[in-house]
């Protein structure tokens, strides 16, 4: 059925990665690996088909549905249509016809003849008759769902807390292409005298409206390791959110502070390089690589990483005490769904019991490192306040000599927000 396969070609490349998400795997997170041997004009059209048929896949679904008698088609099949639609309905740039014959040629090599005539017959009715696919959403929740491609269980969560124009501005922001953000590493450079070096290279920019030290590059498709400074660590990859967030704990030269999941590590560089020490603590190895290339290319000295698990860390620390602690907790994502794709879909409703439940465990485990009058931080990179202000609000009940200082909430209201997150400052009294 298969011959030999291209994967230099984008097209194929992006039907490839779209039948491992449909077969319920992580695909985004390795797409900057796998293009590496692109051209930069091929590397950019498999990342776009790639993240963007995820995004729209509600959408793209609904329409692909007008055009068949039996919606349970092979998740192969439907792939290469809704690779051919995303591209007919939101690329300009690429003729129609480039789009259906070569899903129709992937069909041949991946799924056979008889597969590729079904692929070329939706895909030519849909080109003879688009008005066919006009659908109709059933109400309001199925008509946010449709339009901006969210799954509908999550709309109808989202508006216990939010308006029907708060959501529907949160969704419309999701499909918005993210840009690059770097955090600028103050204690080597300015925001002035980086911007010069900026300008001597022609890369365009704009200054972060939420975070001083962070610029927002205009292209997305820029190589941050291109950039000037980025081996004398002038920066990191960071977004405003988790700078406005992570800014709470205003560490101090002389405060010991403990990070716990602390990879891939943006917010202990920022740390770091304002604290007396940091102990980093992450029980992702894969993940933890990242933290530690970071902390080289920084330069930081005072950082001491350990990969392990919450439950084990006393065994390795003892009793001590921290000033500060951060304890930024696995979450449901939804303030970042602009930025990764597959979590709209991955995300279960039932997920959010158990996702409170160990974000309580650990915030109950971090606040048994802090000193008396220390601060701890937690934050998500969610909107949904079980996960945020509701889940603070029932552990101070429950938990003595601690008291909340600070919380702050971002929530995407347009197009030039940043993404959503949370983060509480809490202290620990005599």
């Amino acid at each position: 059925m298969r011959s030999s396969s291209n994967k230099n070609n984008p097209r194929e490349y992006a039907f490839l990665a779209l039948r491992q998400f449909h077969r319920g795997k992580i695909v985004t997170d390795s797409i900057a690996q796998d293009t590496a041997d692109m051209i930069p004009e091929d590397r950019r059209l498999a990342t776009i088909l790639v993240l963007d048929t995820i995004r729209r896949k509600y959408t793209l679904d609904r329409i692909i549905d007008c055009y068949l008698e039996n919606k349970f088609i092979d998740y192969d099949v439907r792939a290469l249509i809704q690779l051919a639609l995303y591209q007919i309905k939101y690329l300009d740039k690429i003729p129609d016809f480039a789009a259906v014959n070569e899903s129709v040629n992937i069909a041949k090599r991946y799924t056979g003849r008889r597969a590729a005539g079904f692929v070329n017959a939706v895909l030519r009715t849909y080109l003879r008759e688009p008005e066919k696919g006009n659908y109709s959403p059933t109400d309001k929740i199925d008509e946010i769902a449709f339009n901006h491609s969210h799954p509908k269980w999550l709309i109808k969560r989202l508006l216990k807390e939010f308006s029907i124009q708060q959501v529907e501005t949160f969704c419309e922001f999701n499909n918005i292409k993210p840009q690059i953000i770097i955090r600028l590493n103050l204690s080597k450079t300015t925001v002035t005298d980086y911007c010069e070096l900026l300008d001597k290279t022609d890369t365009k920019y704009e200054k972060s409206n939420f975070n001083k030290s962070c610029i927002k590059l205009k292209s997305s498709n820029v190589n941050v390791t291109t950039l000037p400074g980025y081996k004398d660590g002038l920066f990191i990859v960071q977004d405003e959110t988790p700078a406005q967030i992570v800014d709470m704990l205003n560490p101090q030269k002389d405060d010991h502070i403990l990070d716990l999941c602390a990879a891939p590590g943006g917010k202990t560089c920022v740390l770091a390089t304002r604290a007396k020490s940091v102990t980093a603590v992450d029980i992702n190895p894969d993940r933890m690589k990242s933290l530690d290339e970071n902390i080289e290319r920084l330069q930081l000295k005072n950082v001491n990483t350990m990969i392990c698990d919450l439950s084990n860390l006393r065994k390795i620390i003892g009793d001590k005490k921290f000033d500060k602690i951060l304890v930024d907790v696995p979450c449901s994502n939804t303030g970042v769904f602009r930025k990764r794709a597959e979590a709209r879909w991955r995300l279960k409703n039932a997920d959010f019991p158990r996702l409170t439940q160990l974000q309580t465990k650990m915030l109950r485990i971090a606040s048994s490192y802090l000193a008396s009058n220390g601060q701890l931080l937690y934050s998500t990179c969610s909107i949904d306040r079980a996960e945020n202000d509701l889940l603070i609000d029932n552990f101070l009940k429950k938990t003595s000599g601690l008291r909340l200082i600070d919380q702050k909430f971002i929530f995407p209201d347009s197009p030039a927000s940043s993404d959503g997150g949370f983060g509480a400052l809490i202290s620990k009294t005599e």
